[in-house]
C-alpha cells in the first residue's frame, strides 16, 4: 500500500513528495518507497528522526524527520518527511502504451522489456485528471513524478535544503547589504550601480552553482531583495545630500572666488579645511612694462653678466 498524494506549492507546482504519511492506522510510505521495498524484498523501511540520533531535525520545539532507509537506499528528507524532487526529465525512461501491452502478438517482446524492472502503471489522458504541473512542464503525467522519485533514489541523486540554508541566506543578505552601503557611501552612484550588478550576479551564480553541482537548494531571493532595497534607499539619499552640499558651496563662495575654483570646491568639498593648506609652489609673474634700454652696459667677462645700471 503506497501513498501517491503530492505536496503542492503555493503556485500548485509539484516540487516535493511526502515519503511517509501518517494516519490513525499507522504510517504509509510513498508509492515509490513501497515499490522499492517490494522490488528489493525488504520487510519494511527505517525512519531516522532527530530525537533518536541527537541531530537537529529543523523543527523548533519538537522532533523532525531526517531521512528514510529502504533496503540499502538512503533517502534524505525534510523535517516533515518531504523529499525534494530534482526533475531530470528521464529521457531514457521507456514508456509503453496500453495498446502495445494489450496486443497479444507482442507478448514475448513486452515480457522481455519488463523483465527485472520496476513498472509503474498510470495515465496521461487529461480527462483522467492525473496531470500535474512541475518546474519543467506545465502538464506532466503524475505517474512520471513517481518514476522520478524512484530514479533519484536508485541513482542517489538528491536535492537537499539543509537546515542552515535560511541562516546562510539571512547572513548573506546582511553582509551584502553592509558592503553595498559602504560602496554607495564612498564610491558614488556609478561605482555603486556597478557593485550592485556584480553582487546580484554573484548571489545568483552562487545559488545556481549550489543547485547544479552540489545538489543544494539555496534561495537567492532574500539577498537580492536586500541589495535592491539598500540601493534604492541609500543611492537617492546620497545623491540628494551631495547636490545639497554642492549648492551650499556655490552659494557661499560664488561671490568671493573664481568660477573655476568654486566648481572645483563643489566637486571636492573635502578641500574646504580651516587653516588653509601649505604647498611648495613656483609662481611666474609676467612683466607688463619693458625696462629702458641701457646705452652703456657694463660687461664683466668673468661672470658674463650684463648690468642694467647706466
Amino acid at each position: 500500500m503506497g501513498n501517491f498524494s503530492y505536496s503542492l506549492s503555493a503556485d500548485s507546482v509539484v516540487r516535493r513528495m511526502p515519503m511517509v504519511v501518517g494516519s490513525p492506522e499507522g504510517l504509509y510510505p510513498a508509492l515509490g518507497i513501497e515499490a522499492l521495498r517490494v522490488a528489493t524484498g525488504a520487510s519494511g523501511f527505517i525512519i531516522r528522526s532527530s530525537d533518536a540520533s541527537g541531530e537537529i531535525g529543523g523543527r523548533q520545539g519538537g522532533a523532525g524527520m531526517l531521512g528514510l532507509k529502504v533496503a540499502d537506499f538512503e533517502i534524505p528528507t525534510g523535517p516533515n518527511g518531504e523529499f525534494w524532487l530534482h526533475y531530470s526529465g528521464m529521457p531514457t525512461m521507456p514508456v509503453i502504451s496500453a495498446a502495445t501491452i494489450l496486443d497479444p502478438a507482442r507478448g514475448a517482446e513486452i515480457r522481455a522489456a519488463l523483465e527485472g524492472r520496476i513498472v509503474l502503471i498510470g495515465t496521461s489522458a487529461i480527462g483522467l485528471r492525473d496531470i500535474v504541473a512541475t518546474p519543467i512542464s506545465a502538464a506532466w503525467p503524475g505517474v512520471k513524478v513517481h518514476a522520478e522519485v524512484i530514479d533519484q533514489i536508485i541513482n542517489q541523486s538528491f536535492l537537499i535544503r539543509p537546515e542552515w540554508a535560511l541562516g546562510l541566506e539571512i547572513a548573506a543578505a546582511f553582509v551584502a547589504g553592509l558592503v553595498l552601503v559602504a560602496v554607495v557611501a564612498w564610491g558614488g552612484p556609478v561605482l555603486s550601480s556597478l557593485a550592485l550588478c556584480l553582487m546580484l550576479a554573484g548571489v545568483a551564480g552562487a545559488s545556481w552553482y549550489g543547485f547544479r553541482h552540489l545538489g543544494l537548494l539555496l534561495d537567492p531571493v532574500l539577498p537580492a531583495l536586500c541589495l535592491l532595497a539598500v540601493f534604492l534607499v541609500t543611492a537617492p539619499l546620497l545623491i540628494l545630500l551631495g547636490n545639497r552640499e554642492k549648492k551650499f558651496v556655490r552659494r557661499a563662495f560664488g561671490q568671493y572666488l573664481s568660477p573655476t575654483l568654486v566648481s572645483r570646491l563643489s566637486e571636492n568639498p573635502e578641500a574646504l579645511q580651516l587653516g588653509g593648506e601649505e604647498r611648495e609652489l613656483t609662481v611666474l609673474f609676467p612683466i607688463s612694462a619693458a625696462l629702458p634700454p641701457c646705452p652703456r652696459p657694463l660687461i664683466r667677462p668673468r661672470s658674463r653678466l650684463c648690468s642694467t645700471a647706466c
